[in-house]
């Protein structure tokens, strides 16, 4: 036996960044504040890897994944001197939400001396560098 398991799982991380402000956040439950990647290269994502993986895992910000920000505090409407009328959101009370479907396969040290009486754990191990 080699030891593994391979997992289907889906991954949702939610943060928030008092450095950033949202404009025009839609009010919606299906949330449809999706962050381009061109606003993504702007902002702090989390550095994150799955340590018992068999091969190197990271979190991945590509074609599989979203992130999304979630209107949850309250808006500032922008001076009545400017042209358009926007409506802002602090990025400490406005959350940023990935999600994202991940397979892997894992290394697990599993006890197999009372199979097929055993019962087994294993874990993903999610670190941050």
């Amino acid at each position: 036996m080699d030891m593994t398991f391979k997992a289907r799982f889906s991954l949702q991380l939610k943060w928030y960044d008092w450095r950033v402000t949202f404009f025009n956040l839609k009010a919606s439950k299906d949330n449809f504040n999706y962050i381009g990647n061109n606003d993504l290269e702007k902002l702090w994502l989390p550095r994150l890897f799955f340590s018992n993986c068999v091969d190197e895992a990271y979190l991945q910000f590509d074609s599989l994944s979203s992130v999304i920000s979630q209107r949850k505090g309250p808006s500032t409407l922008n001076s009545p001197e400017e042209i358009q009328e926007n409506e802002s959101f602090e990025g400490d009370s406005n959350p940023l939400v990935y999600n994202r479907t991940y397979e892997l396969e894992l290394e697990c040290n599993f006890k197999l001396e009372k199979y097929p009486f055993d019962y087994q754990s294993c874990f993903i191990d999610v670190s941050t560098f």
